[in-house]
C-alpha cells in the first residue's frame, strides 16, 4: 500500500526538488547559478537545489510576496529592508534591479506602500 500524506491546501508550500518541500514564507532570496538555484532560508540554512530559477518562479507564482528584481535573483519583499529605484536590501545582501525591471519593481512598491518596507 503506497504511504500518502495529507497535505493542507492553506499552508503556502512550495516544492524546491528532490522530495523537498518549504513554506514559501521561510523563502528570503532564490539565485541563480547556472542550472541550479540557492535557497535562503529564514532560519540561516542555505539550500542548492538543481532546478533553474525559472522553473521555481513558475512554482512561486501564486505567491504575491515574490519578485524578481534581475535575471538571477527572486527576492520575498517580506524580508526587504531597504527599497531604492537601482537596489533591494535583503537582511545584508544588496540585490540590483535591473533597468528593464525598475519600471515594474517600483510600481509594485508603491501599490503596496503599507509594506514595512523603507524607501531610501
Amino acid at each position: 500500500m503506497k504511504n500518502t500524506k495529507v497535505i493542507n491546501r492553506d499552508i503556502p508550500l512550495v516544492h524546491i526538488g528532490s522530495r523537498k518541500i518549504v513554506l514559501a514564507e521561510d523563502i528570503i532570496l532564490l539565485q541563480a547559478e547556472i542550472n541550479y538555484t540557492n535557497l535562503y532560508l529564514s532560519n540561516g540554512q542555505k539550500i542548492i537545489v538543481s532546478y533553474n530559477l525559472g522553473k521555481l518562479q513558475e512554482r512561486l507564482n501564486i505567491h504575491r510576496s515574490f519578485i524578481r528584481p534581475n535575471r538571477n535573483t527572486i527576492v520575498n519583499l517580506n524580508f526587504v529592508t531597504k527599497y531604492n529605484e537601482n537596489f533591494l536590501n535583503i537582511n545584508g545582501t544588496t540585490v540590483p534591479i535591473s533597468r528593464r525591471r525598475k519600471d515594474f519593481v517600483s510600481v509594485y512598491f508603491e501599490k503596496f506602500q503599507n509594506s514595512p518596507v523603507i524607501k531610501n
